[in-house]
């Protein structure tokens, strides 16, 4: 006698598809690897999500949201040794989504959460550029997508990569870094 079918969820192949990409990341990880991690039929899977993308972004939408959130601090001139602290503890906190930006930045992607991250930080360094004059810079967006991808970069050694073992020393280097091509005040 088998026993009682299991209750799956959205929450379950959520669960089991922040598992997987951990292990293999998000592009090596196929619908039959989340189906199989699941304990469904592959059919079964689009129940509960229309495409991979759909379940990427179901994934990772909210965190990069709360990101938003943690980014937009109190809407006045940041202070940097603030906003480096809030970053690099939201980054410890997502070390996924630090992965699959980190990824994506360097590439085309069509999930609605990088286009969520690029929306967040093209605005934000293209108007801290704007209004600091030590950067005469044409191509703002490049110039954005360059410092973002160094940023997320330097969030990853910690947290990652374990390049750095302090988190003081992180937090010296993302400071440093913002320093650097942003008016903020120290």
């Amino acid at each position: 006698m088998r026993g009682a079918p299991r209750k799956t969820s959205a929450e379950a192949v959520l669960a089991a598809a922040r598992s997987l990409f951990a292990a293999k990341g998000v592009a090596a990880t196929s619908i039959s690897d989340l189906a199989s991690g699941t304990g469904i039929a592959k059919g079964t899977f689009y129940r509960y999500f229309e495409s991979k993308e759909a379940l990427v972004d179901a994934l990772f939408l909210p965190e990069t949201a709360e990101l938003a959130r943690v980014m937009a601090g109190d809407g006045g001139k940041p202070r940097i040794h603030d906003i480096a602290g809030r970053i690099l503890a939201f980054f410890a906190a997502h070390p996924l989504l630090l992965s699959e930006l980190r990824t994506a930045w360097r590439g085309r992607s069509d999930y609605r959460f990088v286009a969520a991250a690029r929306a967040l930080f093209g605005p934000m360094t293209r108007a801290y550029f704007r209004r600091d004059p030590r950067h005469e810079v044409g191509d703002l967006d490049s110039y954005s997508e360059l410092i973002v991808g160094a940023a997320l970069d330097l969030c990853s050694w910690p947290t990652v990569e374990g390049r750095i073992d302090s988190d003081k020393e992180a937090q010296a280097m993302l400071e440093d870094l913002l320093k650097r091509f942003f008016d903020c005040e120290a």
